[in-house]
């Protein structure tokens, strides 16, 4: 994804506000992305290294997995949801397991190998 000028400088307006720490952003490619900010980034001041970061995720693909992960950790910056607004960019649904009440019935696989099993004795 080839992103704006603008875009672009939205997109570190949204880190910078929802990650004002270089130990915060760290923390955020590290959980999000399993990627060290230093080896992608450098060193430098968090505009610096946020700029840098961007260019990089811009470059490798990864500008969406790097809104996904920002907003992953950091889900009610304004900031973060204009720009993922923005640039169509959704959080990937989570995917659950509907939860089943048990039941005192015996389940039926247990039924079919039983029955299964006698039949077999019956007729080797």
């Amino acid at each position: 994804m080839g992103l704006s000028g603008q875009q672009r400088k939205k997109l570190a307006d949204a880190l910078i506000d929802a990650f004002p720490t270089l130990a915060s952003l760290e923390q955020m490619l590290s959980f999000g992305l399993n990627k060290k900010l230093r080896a992608i980034a450098g060193e430098g001041s968090l505009k610096d290294i946020i700029l840098k970061l961007i260019e990089t995720a811009e470059a490798e693909g990864q500008v969406e997995d790097l809104v996904r992960a920002a907003r992953g950790v950091n889900s009610g910056n304004p900031l973060l949801i204009d720009i993922a607004e923005e640039l169509v960019i959704d959080q990937k649904p989570n995917i659950s397991v509907p939860f089943s009440e048990p039941n005192n019935q015996e389940p039926k696989i247990k039924g079919s190998s039983a029955t299964f099993m006698e039949n077999l004795v019956q007729n080797p």
